[in-house]
C-alpha cells in the first residue's frame, strides 16, 4: 500500500485551513456587524433620551397646586407620555398627562394643576433624561 505523498498532503492540510480560517472570518465578521449596529442604536437611544431634559421653574402658588417647567433639553417632550409627576413620592394623576402643552419645546414652559397642594413636599418631575426635584 502506498501512502499520501507528502505534497499532496500539505495541499490538502493548506486547503483545509484556509477552508476554516473562511469560515470563522465569516462568523466573526457578521458577530462584530451585529454588535457594531446594537451599538449604535444604544448611543442614538442614550443621546435622544438624555436631550429631553427638565426643570422645575416653580411649583406651589396661591393654593399650592400650579407646577411650572421648562424644557432644558434639545428634543421635544411629549408631555403625555414622556413627563410623570410625584408629590411627596405619589404619583400625581391630575396633572401627569394633563400639561398646558402636549408638546413642550425646547426653551419653552408648560403648566399642570396638582390634584393637592404641594406645600411643605417634594415635587418630583420625572422626564426621559432624568427626574428633577424642587421643594414646594
Amino acid at each position: 500500500m502506498k501512502g499520501i505523498t507528502p505534497v499532496v498532503a500539505t495541499i490538502l492540510l493548506l486547503l483545509i485551513t484556509i477552508a476554516v480560517v473562511g469560515f470563522a472570518f465569516g462568523y466573526f465578521s457578521t458577530i462584530m456587524t451585529t454588535v457594531g449596529t446594537e451599538t449604535q442604536k444604544q448611543a442614538q437611544q442614550t443621546t435622544e433620551r438624555l436631550s429631553k431634559a427638565v426643570r422645575i421653574d416653580s411649583a406651589g402658588g396661591t393654593l399650592g397646586t400650579s407646577l411650572y417647567v421648562s424644557n432644558i433639553g434639545t428634543s421635544d417632550i411629549n408631555t403625555t407620555n414622556e413627563l410623570s409627576v410625584y408629590v411627596a413620592g405619589t404619583l400625581d394623576s391630575t396633572c401627569t398627562g394633563h400639561w398646558q402643552n402636549a408638546v413642550l419645546n425646547p426653551t419653552k414652559l408648560t403648566n399642570c394643576t396638582l390634584a393637592a397642594s404641594c406645600v411643605g413636599k417634594m415635587v418630583k418631575v420625572v422626564a426621559p433624561a432624568g427626574p428633577t426635584e424642587y421643594s414646594c
